[in-house]
């Protein structure tokens, strides 16, 4: 007997917030309206949506999205249990699209962060995804920047090092800078640099008119 998918997933499931968060977004105009010859088909606009749902999870080969259809419970609540195969995918993309996969995927995106007022200007690094700057296609995550501000923090703390081995400076190494610390440590050597030039220009002088 089939299994009651609606009892085996969670309220707060991604694919059920997902479905939720596309009931106000008409699909069908994504669509070419085509006649079909033979049996019926799969219906497009459920495949679609377990296409934009494979995006959101960074899947996009068919052929994986169809195995998802068959072994996980998600793709099958979102196509009650039908399980397309990898070519009724291949054709949705290849001759039922208007637009690029692509291009209907962030505007779908988009309507879901209209409805949610998200400020798109902003950048999170909690685990949101959400676009860093408007009308531009680019997403962040929590893990990318982390590890991009270690390894910069830790790039920080070798020119610290290196600076006090060869200057004779005592600037303390740390775990993580903020931008101020960073801006003293760059006014002092601007400033230093300007009166090692300055001197050089008065020995140049002095030595000239010796």
């Amino acid at each position: 007997m089939p299994i009651d998918l609606g009892l085996k997933i969670e309220s707060d499931d991604e694919a059920v917030s997902f479905l939720k968060a596309i009931e106000g977004v008409n699909l069908k105009k994504f669509l070419v309206r085509k006649e079909r010859r033979g049996r019926k088909g799969y219906d497009n606009v459920k495949l679609l949506k377990a296409v934009l749902f494979a995006r959101m999870n960074n899947v996009s080969e068919t052929r994986k999205i169809a195995a998802l259809c068959r072994h996980d419970i998600r793709f099958m609540y979102i196509m009650n249990e039908e399980r397309p195969s990898h070519m009724a995918f291949e054709r949705l993309l290849v001759n039922y699209l208007q637009y690029d996969i692509d291009y209907i995927f962030f505007e779908v995106t988009n309507h879901i962060a209209s409805e949610m007022s998200v400020n798109k200007s902003a950048q999170h690094i909690d685990g949101t995804k959400v676009e860093s700057y408007a009308n531009k296609y680019s997403f962040v995550y929590k893990k990318r920047i982390l590890n991009a501000r270690r390894r910069m923090f830790t790039k920080i703390s070798e020119a610290i090092l290196e600076l006090n081995a060869e200057r004779g400076f005592s600037y303390p190494c740390q775990s993580g800078y903020c931008a101020q610390e960073i801006g003293y440590i760059a006014q002092y050597l601007i400033i230093n640099a300007n009166i090692r030039m300055y001197r050089n220009d008065h020995l140049k002088m002095y030595k000239v008119k010796v």
